[in-house]
């Protein structure tokens, strides 16, 4: 079968002149992107966390904040991952 030069772009992934994000691209994207809501989310979890009775030091607000800041990369990874191959 013979592919005309659009079909053969989509088909291999060059999308609006732009090429498929590798998987290495992904996990950085995810990264940057949760990274900065990482950085919000301390500070709004010290307005949050006295709301509600919860006092915690400066460290442990981090640390709770890097678990979730990378169960949110793997999670973004994978959807992305997904929605690429549709």
């Amino acid at each position: 079968m013979v592919l005309d030069n659009h079909s053969y772009l989509i088909l291999n992934g060059f999308i609006k002149g732009g090429i498929m994000q590798t998987n290495k691209q992904t996990l950085i994207e995810s990264f940057a992107n949760t990274l900065s809501g990482y950085i919000i989310n301390i500070g709004i979890q010290f307005i949050i966390w006295p709301i509600f009775g919860i006092s915690i030091s400066l460290g442990e607000n981090m640390l709770i904040g890097l678990v979730f800041l990378f169960i949110s990369v793997f999670r973004n990874f994978v959807v992305r991952r997904i929605f690429s191959r549709l």
